[in-house]
Formats: C-alpha cells, structure tokens, sequence
C-alpha cells in the first residue's frame, strides 16, 4: 500500500489561481485597444518630451563675440559640454553628434586636470562671455589647405583652435560609434599644450614652442592611457631622433637648442619628446608625468636657455626620482655645480622615504 502524499489546501489555491488559461489564440495587446490607447499615449509624449527637453539643451543657447582674422567681430554658436565649451560658425551640426565630442573632451580635461594638479586660467579675451570655461573654437583664419587641419593649443591659456575640417572629421567619428580615439590624434596634444606654463618656470626654451609641445604630447599620451585611448603619439620617430642626436657631436646644445627659428638642424620638439620619453620609461615610475608637472612648477623662473636647461634638469631627475645630471651630460647639456646641488634638494625627500639598509652596527644590535 503506498504512502498517502498530504498536500496543503492553500497550494492547490495557489496552483489553481495560478495556472494558466487554456486559451489557443491569445489577442495580442494594441494601442488601439480602450484598455491600452491611454497608458501608451501616456508614454508616447512624456518620451517625446524628454526627447525634445534634451535635445534642446544640447543644441547652443547663446553665442560669444569673437574676432575675425580682418579684425571684425562675428558671433560663434556655443556648445556646453560639463567642463568644455565648443565655439562653431555654424549651430546646424548634429547636436547628438556635438554632445559625443565634447563629453570626450570634458573626460579628457578632468584627466589632464587630475595629472597636472592644477588647470591653466580661463582665455582672457572671451572669459567672461563664456563662463570663464575651456574652449575649443574653430579656427578663424584661412583654410590649411592640402596638409593636416590646423589644431593649436595655446600654451598657458584654456584655448584649444581646431580648424573646421578637423571638428566635422570628429564629428563623423563619432557617428560610427564608440572609438579608442574619440578625440582623434591631434586635438589630445593640442589640448594638453593649455597646461603648459609658457612665460614661467622652464623660461627660454618655452616661448619657441617646442618644450610646450613636448611636454603636451607626455601628457596627453598619460591622459590617453588613463581613458583607455589610443596615444596620439605611438607615429613620431622619437628613438630614431634621439640616437642621430646623440650619435652626432656636431649637435651642441648651442648648436641645436640657440639656433633661429627655422634654422635648427634635427626637430626639437620631437628630440625634446624622445628625451623626456626615454627618462619616463628609464624611471619605471607610472606616475612620471605627474611628478614632472609638479617638479617643473616649483622650479624658479629662467631667463635664459641655460636656467631653462637646468630647470629641465631638476625637475626631471625629481620626476624620476634619480640624478639625471649625468644622463644629461651625455645629450651635451649644460650642467653647473648650482644645478647638480638642486638636484639633490630635489630627489632627497624620495630617498627619505626609502628604507636604508641596515648597518654592521644595527646587525650586531638586533
């Protein structure tokens, strides 16, 4: 005799509640339908609403005056991203498309930001039209031609040019969808340049622009990485720059770093790159670039390429937390007594913080 299997009543309810209907030709649900016709109208408009409530703040709400190239005024159309603005001629272009661009731009200042511990002050011609913010304007000036867009960044100010084909080539970008280079290879560096300290601490070798483009292009290749983004610097030859510099005697310091514009016979800002590069990876130290920004704005200001050269020097070695005099003095730099004692005050709060090994005398103690 089997056993008797007790099933609560309030299961079999439950079941029975909850079995299906034998239904063979469900009606499917319709808009159309008197059950249906408002809730779906209901969600229709509030989606449309939002739509077009976002859509409206994406596209400019204002413009800025800004000087053309035969010295009239015209007015840009402002595009406001969390942190950077956008300046364009024209406010027809895709604001879905506008709004991609400038969330990667305001990504990439806050990472630049972060690394630099400090950001460059507002333009001083259009602070006060646009909010005091980081602009990316199109440049105003005759077409580049057949070469490369123009894409400048000014050196110690929050301006970045970016001429028209350069913007609407990123805005094509990012109607294909999500890329490892949202920015594209050449606004990164020219951003980065804004950070760069033009008038102050490296002094003669700044205002020609080629230690502002190296430093920028370090940067921008640290931000890059940081976001997962391609470095806009993995085509330059910078070994191969550095080794004909250093294999040729004949590229003094003088020679290379003193000549007119022009004139110089290797490309510095490349060369000053490869060197700066050479020390990062020499170091082994990921935060490089940082220590570099932060060694490099406490130096005092330089009046000359040699004061330039030993700031250099000094906040290098404070970087890498290791004398580079030496290393220096084999790319034929100019190093003092002066700047070999600076280097010293700069490395020794690393070593401070590094464990000494102990002593015959601390072994026969313990």
């Amino acid at each position: 005799m089997g056993l008797l299997v007790f099933v609560p009543s309030f299961v079999v309810a439950a079941a029975l509640v909850h079995a299906p209907a034998q239904q063979t030709s469900p009606e499917p649900l319709s808009p159309l339908d008197p059950a249906n016709s408002l809730s779906f109208g209901f969600w229709f408009e509030l989606n449309r609403a939002i739509y077009n409530e976002w859509l409206w703040a994406l596209k400019p709400g204002s413009t800025v005056p800004w000087l053309t190239p035969d010295a009239g005024t015209m007015q840009l159309h402002e595009w406001r991203g969390a942190i950077v603005t956008l300046l364009t001629a024209k406010d027809s272009y895709d604001p879905i498309l506008v709004d991609r661009v400038v969330r990667a731009a305001d990504r990439y200042w806050a990472a630049c930001r972060e690394l630099c511990g400090n950001s460059p002050p507002s333009d001083p011609d259009v602070s006060d039209a646009a909010g005091g913010r980081p602009l990316l304007v199109e440049f105003m000036d005759a077409p580049s031609g057949d070469g490369a867009p123009l894409v400048y960044g000014q050196p110690g100010i929050a301006r970045t040019s970016v001429e028209t084909a350069e913007i609407e080539a990123l805005l094509r970008g990012a109607a294909n969808g999500p890329s490892r280079a949202p920015l594209g290879m050449r606004v990164p560096q020219a951003m980065a340049r804004n950070f760069f300290f033009l008038d102050g601490e490296l002094g003669a070798l700044a205002p020609r622009g080629e230690l502002a483009s190296a430093f920028a292009s370090i940067l921008a290749a640290r931000a890059s990485e940081r976001l997962g983004w391609v470095s806009p610097n993995e085509d330059r030859p910078l070994d191969e720059t550095l080794e004909r510099y250093e294999r040729d005697s004949a590229l003094t310091f003088e020679a290379v770093f003193a000549a007119p514009r022009g004139e110089t016979p290797i490309e510095l800002d490349t060369l000053l790159l490869a060197i700066l590069v050479r020390l990062q990876n020499a170091s082994g130290r990921p935060d490089f670039v940082e220590r570099l920004w932060r060694a490099a704005a406490e130096c005092p200001p330089a009046m000359t390429q040699d004061e330039a050269a030993a700031n250099l020097i000094v906040a290098a070695s404070g970087a890498s937390g290791a004398d580079l005099t030496a290393r220096f003095q084999s790319w034929r730099f100019p190093v003092t007594p002066e700047t070999k004692a600076r280097v010293k005050q700069a490395i020794a709060p690393m070593r401070a913080t590094v464990a000494e090994p102990p002593t015959d005398k601390n072994k026969k103690n313990n």
